[in-house]
């Protein structure tokens, strides 16, 4: 929005992420207020970094003393989406209900006079995921209900909260109460304030019950885009670090059917136009049935975030030869479909394994397969400045030294003893390639440092594979053996099946 002291007669407004361009111009139409104007289409969200004001014809000033002035300049990264949106009223005096979304605690609606029970309606233009909401009361209530619709018929309205209390001044509704909606309906009962009609003031027995309020601010959840992880080529299986998928702001490690979804308990994270550094790790720690156990743990620039989560998944889930790939910006390439956020999720085209139930037409639906799933964008838009993918799962220690661009830990060629692969036979590097080097605890100057084994590996440079006698048993599912042995639970050997 641009405040102008004195508004110019006609506005070109251009934005760009470069100053040599290309310039996108967007459409401004007039405020309430004078001199303010603002975006036409207040729901589309563009990238900006340079903004530029084009006056193609000036303030009218008929003595021709005074040109056009701007006051203030507003750039808006979480709007309030019931900001100059229409809204209406059951019952109105002469306090008109888009007052209560003109954004000024100044103005106010007030019912009408001897009112008991009044409703307050706002369009918000569009389906909007809604997370959390602020009612300011001037005249509250002892009982109001919350009423949310994506059509405005009699039939459409569903219940998303009601509540009994003493309801006046600020009344925050919490970012987890999530709905989609376009029309939002706020019911009031039990009327706290009673006020003498303005041409009967202080006469007894002539002050009448009245409602009143002064804003309505309706929070959105934009979240739910994957920023990277691994797929199936399909895409339909996936294990991919989302932000704000579940709750605003908050990340979290997303699957389809929520077989490794799990939240990551940090708290919201909404620090942005920085690098960041995220590593995932994957390690196979065990059996169970026909699925495997494994281990997944985050790091954000170097340090552990989450508590690291072990989890059962089918043996074959993103595990076959050249049958996973990485996947950047999205949950998963399956979610790329041109009606990805259609609603109800039916008219969406995503698989049902991805989204909400399929024939849901409220949201959140008890029978979701995938919490947001189909009712958030699974894109997310950001920079890459370097990608990296290593076979075995990192120690901390070493993820730490990647954040740093050091070599942490005991990683010096003679620290631990050397050993060959089957991948560079003649090639003599420490542990075989095949474990980590680690300090011992006591950390005593110049100590050698010991083989700690990759699954599926023994030996004191880790030499050995679990299927070569004498296997002492180190294999902990059958993924650690060669496709013709299995992982011998009892003796943890490989044996031929």
């Amino acid at each position: 929005e641009v405040y102008f002291g004195f508004r110019p007669q006609v506005i070109e407004i251009e934005f760009s992420t470069s100053m040599a361009g290309p310039w996108n111009t967007t459409s401004v139409t007039s405020r309430d207020l004078a001199g303010l104007v603002g975006l036409k289409d207040v729901g589309a969200s563009f990238a900006i970094r340079f903004l530029r004001i084009r006056i193609t014809k000036g303030f009218r000033d008929g003595e021709e003393l005074l040109g056009a002035s701007v006051r203030d300049v507003a750039v808006y990264l979480f709007r309030n989406w019931a900001r100059g949106v229409n809204a209406t009223s059951d019952s109105i005096w002469d306090y008109k209900s888009a007052w209560v979304v003109d954004s000024s605690n100044q103005t106010k609606w007030v019912s009408r006079y001897d009112t008991t029970v009044a409703e307050l309606t706002v369009d918000l233009e569009r389906a909007v995921n809604v997370a959390g909401m602020n009612i300011r009361f001037l005249w509250g209530c002892g009982f109001f209900r919350l009423w949310y619709a994506m059509n405005y018929n009699a039939d459409g309205w569903t219940l998303g909260k009601e509540d009994s209390g003493v309801f006046d001044g600020l009344v925050e509704l919490p970012t987890t109460m999530h709905f989609k909606a376009r029309y939002i309906k706020i019911e009031m009962r039990q009327p706290l304030v009673k006020i003498y009609h303005p041409d009967t003031p202080g006469e007894p027995k002539t002050d009448k019950p009245v409602f009143s309020l002064s804003s309505l601010e309706v929070k959105t959840h934009p979240g739910g885009g994957g920023v990277f992880g691994i797929e199936s080529l399909d895409g339909l299986q996936y294990t991919t670090l989302a932000y704000g998928l579940r709750e605003p702001g908050q990340w979290v490690i997303a699957s389809e059917g929520e077989i490794m979804t799990r939240d990551l308990g940090e708290p919201a994270d909404f620090e942005f136009e920085v690098w960041t550094h995220w590593v995932m790790t994957f390690q196979t720690v065990g059996a169970e049935g026909l699925n495997r156990l494994t281990q997944v743990n985050m790091y954000k620039n170097g340090q552990p975030y989450g508590p690291s989560q072990t989890m059962s998944q089918p043996i074959a889930r993103l595990s076959l030869p050249n049958q996973t790939r990485l996947v950047f910006g999205a949950r998963s390439s399956a979610h790329d479909k041109p009606n990805a956020n259609a609603w109800p999720p039916i008219q969406s085209g995503l698989d049902p394994n991805l989204k909400e139930y399929t024939y849901a037409e409220s949201w959140p639906d008890p029978r979701d397969l995938v919490k947001h799933g189909a009712s958030h964008s699974a894109h997310f838009e950001g920079m890459l400045r370097r990608v990296g993918i290593i076979k075995n799962a990192l120690s901390p220690e070493e993820v730490r030294g990647l954040y740093l661009d050091l070599e942490l830990g005991c990683h010096c060629y003679d620290a631990c003893p050397t050993g060959s692969n089957r991948h560079h036979p003649g090639v003599q590097v420490p542990c075989s390639g095949q474990g980590i080097c680690r300090r011992y605890p006591d950390g005593k100057p110049f100590q050698p440092g010991y083989c700690q084994c990759l699954p599926g590996f023994f030996g004191d440079n880790c030499e050995n594979h679990c299927s070569l006698p004498p296997s002492v048993g180190c294999c902990e599912a059958n993924d650690d053996c060669p496709p013709s042995f299995r992982c011998d639970a009892a003796t943890k050997r490989c044996l031929a099946r």
